[in-house]
């Protein structure tokens, strides 16, 4: 009203807009419009995701630990987890990440889901040496049985496993899906 006293005096102009009639879309165009779309982002997030995992394989491969015959080839793998170089990156971050009940494989973790989300799952398979990547319930029970050398409770309690949802639901997303 205040407008119409001051501003916008006059007689006021009709503006008419003829909308198309609207249609349900077809399922052929349906199908072939969320084809197209899935195809593109597999190509482009995939290509993140493989490229990531790769490079996390390597530095979680790297350097090896120094051979001792003494130990069990189950104990020599978990020496060479440790001296890689992704254990020292998370060696590093983990006092930062302690006060959230998370240790150094979460942080490495964490810090791979940078590049996408979904490589927090193959990080933490390659950490806890499950062989087949379709072998979810091994990742599961792996999880479920690592235990905190410190105080010898599940890493993996009810409050950081919270954690980590609410972290991947405030946090900065992933850059496949910003590059997207």
């Amino acid at each position: 009203a205040l407008l119409n006293v001051t501003l916008l005096r006059g007689t006021p102009s009709t503006f008419y807009m003829e909308l198309p009639p609207y249609r349900w879309p077809t399922l052929r165009l349906l199908v072939r419009q969320v084809w197209q779309s899935a195809a593109a982002f597999v190509r482009r997030a995939g290509t993140i995701i493989l490229l990531a995992s790769v490079v996390l394989w390597a530095l979680l491969s790297f350097p090896h630990a120094a051979p001792d015959p003494s130990r069990t080839p189950a104990e020599q793998a978990r020496a060479d987890l440790e001296a890689s170089a992704a254990a020292r990156i998370g060696h590093v971050i983990e006092p930062v990440i302690a006060p959230l009940g998370y240790d150094w494989k979460i942080g490495v973790g964490l810090v791979a889901s940078l590049a996408a989300r979904e490589v927090i799952v193959a990080t933490l398979a390659q950490i806890h040496a499950v062989g087949d990547a379709e072998d979810f319930e091994g990742l599961r029970d792996a999880l479920r049985r690592d235990v905190d050398p410190a105080t010898g409770r599940p890493v993996f309690s009810l409050p950081t496993v919270l954690s980590l949802l609410v972290f991947f639901v405030f946090a900065l997303q992933c850059t496949s899906t910003i590059v997207v």
